[in-house]
């Protein structure tokens, strides 16, 4: 698969997780959105780590 999927998928994942964070106000909010910020991050870093795979 195209290395550059994964990184149009990550910088998307990384606005997501950003506008989660801002939910939260730095997860003082309720769980919701700092569950899925905490998920959108973890997917991030999957897609991050798919692309340097292919690139080293």
């Amino acid at each position: 698969m195209n290395p550059w999927i994964f990184i149009v998928l990550f910088g998307l994942i990384e606005i997501g997780w950003a506008y989660t964070l801002k939910l939260s106000e730095m997860y003082t909010k309720p769980p919701l959105y700092a569950g899925i910020n905490i998920i959108l991050m973890i997917v991030s870093l999957y897609f991050l780590t798919k692309t340097l795979k292919k690139y080293h």
